[in-house]
């Protein structure tokens, strides 16, 4: 699949948000629909604390990697392959994370701490999505 940069810049976007909002519906259902917390309100702080720390991870730490991202495809000559874009080292990093998500399940972790973790990465994942939306948008200007 080859497209320009600007393609490859809103499908990172895209994905960033698709798994984001995946990942915050999981801790959603995890935190307010599992019967181990004592009460919806305690689900709510618990959700709450999910997006300030996902916040935090997005504005602070997520954001950079996004503008890096953007800047490497903005370097790349057209067309741009997949592989230019993730490369193999990229994509294992993905499947390291995805293990690592998956280990929490078979790890003995409450359904409330694996729906903070959840509703963090995944709000981070969803409002750092913006950096690729917006340069993208600068870039077709």
């Amino acid at each position: 699949m080859r497209l320009g940069r600007f393609g490859w810049i809103v499908v990172s976007g895209v994905i960033w948000l698709i798994i984001g909002g995946f990942l915050l519906s999981m801790g959603l259902y995890l935190l307010i629909l599992q019967p181990s917390l004592q009460s919806r309100e305690h689900a709510m702080v618990l959700f709450c604390l999910g997006l300030v720390l996902g916040f935090i991870k997005g504005y602070f730490i997520l954001s950079k990697t996004a503008q890096k991202a953007v800047k490497r495809i903005s370097l790349i000559p057209e067309p741009i392959s997949i592989l230019q874009v993730y490369p193999p080292i990229y994509l294992g990093l993905v499947i390291g994370m995805m293990l690592l998500g998956m280990g929490l399940r078979w790890l003995e972790i409450t359904s409330s701490i694996r729906g903070v973790i959840d509703v963090a990465v995944g709000f981070a994942l969803m409002s750092t999505s913006r950096v690729y939306f917006q340069s993208a948008y600068i870039l077709k200007q």
